[in-house]
């Protein structure tokens, strides 16, 4: 078994996708991450961070391979602190102690403690940190699943609200930056984190959705992504300004995103998060993830 470091480069990145998309095919079992999420740790998250941290993705991200064949497993972090996620499938159950001890020892070095985010579905990578001392602590996210042939997917608007897409001409991009700002309760948030999102390789316009009010303002807003391997579908991020809440805008918003993800043949979609808004939408499946904390 190799190991090495992330290069960054398109290839290494093709490389890695191509495993976040595996995780899903077949059935397969659901990881904390999947194929957006990367996208958006490379893309957005960490858009500027490289430029002026160019060892960012070198640290963070280490990949094993079986020889002569492509990655088996990862570890990945996604502000490069004390959080980390191990991506093993359980068929590589084998691997998880020595990804655990090679990251206490190699990577979390000079850190006070290690957090990992689990899956309760994971038992296999549960079973391998409780054996090196982890003591499961405090829930840290849900991940929805959708059937979107069995999702009820109708919804009204009030007079004068309308539904925009990124590819509308015109499309108001400063009232989407600043309706980010108000739904997550930020002072400021840099624009290029918005606009760099735009280039990762699932970004779609028709999926970038915003329901906009009659004076124009942007009220509520979610990012429909498909994966163009499996045809699965995620949506993340979703938003509603502070003026518009309890009216339905966010469920509307995510109700004409799944309708439009549906009428191109995607069948599955995931939504992360902890808002009871999820469980109205009517999950098959809600998985809970926990952190896994050990002090070093």
């Amino acid at each position: 078994m190799q190991h090495r470091s992330f290069t960054g480069t398109p290839a290494d990145f093709q490389l890695v996708w191509d495993f976040m998309s595996g995780i899903f095919l077949n059935g397969s079992w659901l990881s904390a991450w999947d194929f957006c999420r990367f996208e958006w740790w490379y893309y957005r998250v960490n858009a500027m961070k490289h430029m002026q941290d160019p060892d960012f993705f070198l640290r963070n991200l280490h990949l094993w391979f079986d020889e002569g064949r492509g990655p088996a497993a990862l570890v990945i972090s996604e502000s490069g602190h004390k959080d980390m996620h191990i991506i093993c499938p359980p068929e590589r159950a084998a691997l998880m102690p020595h990804m655990l001890a090679w990251a206490e020892r190699e990577w979390a070095s000079g850190k006070a403690c290690l957090e990992l985010s689990i899956p309760d579905e994971d038992e296999a990578l549960g079973a391998s940190a409780s054996a090196g001392g982890y003591v499961r602590a405090n829930r840290d996210d849900f991940k929805f699943v959708y059937d979107l042939e069995n999702c009820e997917l109708a919804y009204g608007l009030e007079p004068g609200f309308a539904v925009e897409s990124a590819d509308h001409e015109g499309f108001g991009h400063d009232a989407r930056i600043a309706l980010i700002k108000d739904s997550f309760g930020r002072n400021t948030y840099p624009a290029h984190k918005y606009y760099f999102s735009m280039r990762a390789p699932s970004y779609r316009a028709d999926l970038d959705l915003s329901i906009v009010a009659p004076d124009g303002q942007h009220a509520a807003y979610c990012m429909g992504w498909i994966n163009a391997r499996t045809g699965q579908g995620v949506i993340e991020p979703v938003g509603c300004h502070s003026a518009h809440r309890r009216r339905g805008l966010a469920t509307a918003v995510i109700r004409e995103c799944m309708g439009r993800m549906a009428r191109q043949g995607v069948k599955w979609v995931h939504i992360g998060g902890a808002s009871p808004l999820y469980d109205s939408l009517r999950p098959v499946q809600k998985i809970e993830s926990y952190l896994w904390v050990k002090a070093l």
